[in-house]
């Protein structure tokens, strides 16, 4: 209800308000995508973060990171994890 602010928790902290304090999400002057947004940043500007990124990468002839096969191995993991759990035993990742 209270745009713009988000509520920070970070257990080294000094507990005060049950641990949490208050910060706010508004652009800052030195983050690298600054230029892109309008006041507030949200949900929605890792998308432009992500298009920014890519478009870069085109540009400049990089491959983006993380990629196709690096999801792809992380699915495959998963997908062992979720054997073990299932058989209670260790599955090999290929």
């Amino acid at each position: 209800m209270r745009l713009n602010e988000l509520e920070l928790f970070l257990a080294d902290e000094e507990k005060s308000r049950w641990g949490f304090r208050t910060i706010t999400s508004t652009r800052e002057k030195n983050h690298p995508y600054a230029e892109n947004y309008w006041v507030s940043v949200g949900y929605q500007d890792l998308f432009v973060n992500l298009l920014i990124d890519l478009m870069n990468g085109v540009a400049q002839g990089k491959s983006p990171s993380p990629n196709f096969e690096d999801g792809l191995r992380n699915q495959k993991i998963l997908d062992a994890v979720e054997k073990s759990v299932l058989n209670g035993q260790w599955v090999s990742v290929n």
